[in-house]
């Protein structure tokens, strides 16, 4: 949420003129854009990689009608998205000369070694990574596969996965089904998550839940529509038309080490510890955040979005700066006039997709599938 409804980027006449301007076509956005499937438990992340293009092209023409469309909230049992990385746009037989019309960041790929020091991705870390480099497994294809129980999801999964479609598949990573809005650290999540202008009535419930949710014109997150600047968000060609970008990340959580260091710092308190993590996250456990609950959770705010750091927090006493929701999203605290500093952060948002994980190989491990 952005803090105060009266800091909008447009005024209403403006945003409601610039609205009918465009018209969403939504029966050529993926679902993913418009919703995170929560009413969908269970969910599979399926990296391929093309072997065969020519059968790849004929499993997708055959898989095109079964992709979710935005087009409202459809009570079924399983969901479909697909996303396509620039390397598989080019084994698929998409010229060289239409993907340099998009941008370098997606030409490259995160591993670039100068994008790698941007993201702090070292040598050592990428040595690690399971996929993603070239010395493990580059994804030319994701398929993200949603359902409402794990015979449905297994079921999708049966369908899509067939021996004629030319693809290898190089990893299955399921979600974490018991996770509902709380991550591995013990904390809410999703929270605050903003809206695309056009796509209102599917946000319906999270307007009832917090009170305040901010919405955004299409063009911060779809290509070929107006953006908070009033200006077209530019697409590659016509292949990106009605589409975005997304970024997935497998991020494993080491949830033993963060609650080790906090008991340290609170000198084995266990509520002084709790305390200083609430710091950290910029929430307490419940959700509630400490701006408006500074010294103790106050679960009647667990899903409170609707406050303002410069009205409510300006020094950071409450909520400090360098706290994680803080850092994500400033709302109205990074310039002296708190409309700019609106207008800032609206320009700076992310539409958040992801789901949490548990190792099933009796490792332990646990962590995140950040997906954006």
């Amino acid at each position: 949420g952005d803090g105060c409804g009266c800091f909008e980027a447009f005024s209403k006449r403006t945003r409601e003129r610039m609205r009918q301007a465009f018209q969403l076509k939504k029966e050529d956005i993926q679902g993913l854009a418009a919703s995170g499937y929560g009413h969908l438990d269970y969910a599979a992340y399926v990296l391929l990689s093309v072997v065969d293009p020519a059968r790849v092209k004929g499993w997708l023409s055959a898989r095109k009608e079964e992709i979710t469309r935005a087009t409202g909230l459809q009570l079924v049992s399983t969901h479909l998205n697909l996303a396509v990385t620039a390397a598989g746009l080019s084994r698929l037989g998409l010229s060289g000369e239409a993907l340099r019309q998009f941008p370098i960041a997606f030409q490259e790929g995160m591993v670039a070694p100068h994008r790698s020091r941007a993201l702090g991705d070292t040598a050592d870390a990428l040595r690690q990574w399971r996929w993603g480099t070239a010395e493990t497994a580059v994804p030319d294809l994701l398929l993200l596969v949603y359902g409402s129980d794990e015979a449905a999801l297994l079921g999708r999964l049966a369908h899509l996965l067939d021996d004629g479609s030319g693809l290898q598949v190089l990893a299955i990573l399921r979600t974490d089904n018991r996770l509902v809005n709380t991550e591995h650290f013990g904390f809410a999540d999703g929270i605050g998550q903003p809206a695309i202008e056009g796509f209102e009535e599917q946000y319906l419930s999270q307007l009832r839940r917090t009170g305040h949710a901010v919405s955004l014109m299409p063009g911060e997150f779809l290509l070929g529509y107006t953006n908070e600047l009033g200006t077209i968000t530019e697409e590659p060609n016509a292949f990106g038309r009605n589409g975005t970008y997304l970024v997935f990340r497998q991020m494993e959580q080491h949830v033993d080490e963060f609650w080790k260091y906090f008991r340290g710092e609170a000198g084995g308190d266990e509520s002084a510890a709790v305390s200083l993590a609430a710091k950290a996250i910029g929430r307490w456990k419940s959700g509630a955040p400490l701006t408006l609950a500074p010294d103790e959770d106050d679960t009647s705010l667990r899903r409170a979005d609707d406050f303002s750091y410069a009205d409510d927090d300006p020094d950071g006493f409450h909520c400090p700066i360098g706290a994680h929701i803080r850092r994500a999203n400033p709302r109205d605290s990074l310039e002296k006039n708190p409309e700019d500093a609106i207008r800032r952060t609206r320009r700076r948002r992310l539409l958040r997709r992801g789901r949490s994980y548990t190792a099933d190989d009796g490792s332990g491990e646990r962590g995140l599938h950040f997906i954006c």
